[in-house]
């Protein structure tokens, strides 16, 4: 990128003339038009070892067969250039070096200064394109990948509906294998010794992974909080299929654009009916939803994370001026959450098992943060909610409706062991799930009944009777949070005279941003009128 870059010029090409009565001359409304950009700005976000990187390509391919010229933007070359290294390093060294330097960056500068460095990006690719193509084609920009939400927040309140956020995921077994095999491991001229060597090795892949996913501090890493966000969910598992790949990134952006009709497939709509019920949700750990769809599609219950009532369903199922004993109103004012309570007794037990065996530990707090990073921390067995998934399997129960063969249950979350072992029970023949979580040991206890695969293609799932054991898999579609913006139908698809068909070869982005500020556009409207009217100015 040049030091010196050309000066902006404005983006003629921003902007394209929405149908409308020709007989009806509007200048309001074409000298609004005049000021809506349809460029794209997307962000890849994914734990280490997801491979957002891969992903770059593939989206760049999918925008490029529609009208725009997309740019991939390096988060880690923008961060490098400030600290570059010195002599050769290994790729494990070089991700401990990154993750420093972004973490100082936060610290420093506040967490947007990331997001700051990647607009400044974007607006110098913009001018020295703008400067050099008179006839520019709309531009996207694919952003590489972002670690914080603190940019994600940037990045939306800077490009409004123009940004889209893509969550890159894999198993973390995937992630693991990846990180572990010769690609990642130290400079060339180190080769492991012992296998005290591959131990450590292994030891900084799992710090690596764990700073990345949820590090302590906020201006540090925290991939887990950033990928809840996503506009859109990919699978890059090992078995990801290259031709599915590209035609689910072109589904994705002709949505964007309508270029041409696309609606929900069934696992879009499956979680979002699972999402849509998790914001029924009080419970004050997260909110979890659930659904679950027969073969054909039909959604056959909901289900939400809550605590039950006397007489069946749960709280939040209540008509309103009924008793509430969900967990933040019980008691009125002064409601906690029983499960956080519960563990603390735990270590404060411990602590005084502890100090009376003559054991030194400084006190109950440190006992705590020691236990919270192990399986006790891990426990969810005092929380008074059902599970969302339970929750779906019981509303079935109360209405009487059967579970058919070849029904998939849709769950925000992955399901814990205590609920997979119920779903294996109850015959449901599939789990598609968005985020991981660490906690669950179904696969573990359950791998006997259970089978993790990629979600890459359909072909992937074993019919019943090749397969007898219930397959766990990982979602890829539109979340369900940006299901109206993108599959609103929001211009004419059919010719209005004939009724045929129409192909719109020209999309552009469905929902365009405003180049100016409100308040810079009101005044020039209110001036605008004024000359219409033939009033006198205001100012």
């Amino acid at each position: 990128m040049s030091a010196e870059p050309a000066p902006l010029v404005p983006a003629r090409s921003l902007t394209r003339k929405r149908q409308h009565d020709p007989s009806q001359h509007d200048s309001l409304r074409e000298y609004v038009q005049e000021k809506e950009s349809h460029e794209l700005v997307f962000a890849l976000a994914g734990y280490i070892g997801s491979g957002c990187s891969t992903l770059a390509s593939p989206l760049l391919e999918a925008l490029q067969t529609l009208s725009y010229d997309p740019a991939i933007i390096s988060v880690s070359k923008l961060i490098e250039a400030r600290a570059p290294a010195e002599g050769s390093e290994g790729l494990i060294p070089r991700t401990q070096r990154l993750q420093a330097e972004g973490d100082k960056l936060r610290l420093e500068h506040g967490g947007s200064i990331v997001a700051g460095l990647i607009i400044r990006e974007i607006k110098n690719l913009r001018m020295t394109a703008a400067a050099e193509d008179d006839e520019l084609l709309e531009r996207a920009f694919i952003v590489d990948a972002l670690k914080n939400p603190q940019e994600e927040e940037m990045l939306r309140k800077v490009y409004g509906d123009s940004f889209y956020l893509i969550g890159v995921l894999a198993n973390e077994d995937t992630r693991k294998q990846r990180l572990a095999d010769s690609k990642f491991k130290y400079a060339d001229e180190f080769k492991a010794k012992s296998v005290k060597d591959t131990a450590e090795h292994q030891t900084k892949i799992e710090k690596i992974m764990s700073d990345d996913a949820s590090a302590d501090a906020l201006h540090g890493q925290r991939v887990k909080d950033l990928l809840e966000r996503s506009d859109f969910f990919i699978a890059n598992e090992s078995n990801l299929d290259t031709k599915l790949l590209a035609k689910t990134f072109a589904d994705f952006v002709a949505a964007a654009t309508e270029s041409r009709v696309v609606r929900p497939t069934r696992d879009e709509r499956g979680m979002q009916a699972a999402w849509s019920s998790s914001l029924k949700s009080s419970c004050m750990s997260r909110q979890v939803g659930a659904a679950i769809l027969s073969k054909n599609g039909e959604v056959l219950a909901v289900g939400t994370n809550d605590p039950p009532k006397a007489g069946g369903g749960i709280y939040s199922h209540s008509p309103e001026g009924e008793s509430d004993h969900r967990c933040f109103n019980d008691p009125p004012g002064k409601g906690y959450c029983r499960n956080d309570h519960q563990k603390r007794e735990i270590y404060e037990q411990a602590f005084s098992i502890m100090q009376t065996e003559g054991i030194q530990i400084g006190s109950v707090d440190d006992l705590a943060k020691i236990l919270k990073k192990t399986q006790v921390g891990a426990l969810i067995e005092f929380s008074r909610a059902i599970h969302a998934e339970m929750d779906a399997l019981l509303a079935l129960v109360r209405t009487g409706t059967p579970l058919p063969p070849g029904s998939t249950l849709y769950t925000t979350v992955f399901p814990c062991h205590s609920c997979a072992r119920h779903i294996v029970a109850a015959g449901v023949s599939e789990v598609v799930y968005i985020e991981p979580f660490g906690k669950s040991m179904a696969i573990k206890l359950h791998g006997d009944a259970i089978e993790s695969i990629s979600v890459a293609k359909s072909s992937d799932v074993p019919s019943k009777t090749e397969h007898p054991k219930v397959i766990f898999r990982l979602f890829t579609g539109v979340a369900p949070r940006r299901h109206a913006k993108l599959f609103e139908k929001k211009r004419d698809i059919k010719d209005k005279e004939h009724g045929n068909y129409l192909t719109h070869h020209d999309s552009k982005h469905i929902s365009p941003t405003l180049t100016r500020g409100f308040l810079d556009l009101e005044d020039d409207i209110a001036e605008r009128v004024a000359g219409m009217l033939q009033e006198p100015s205001h100012e």
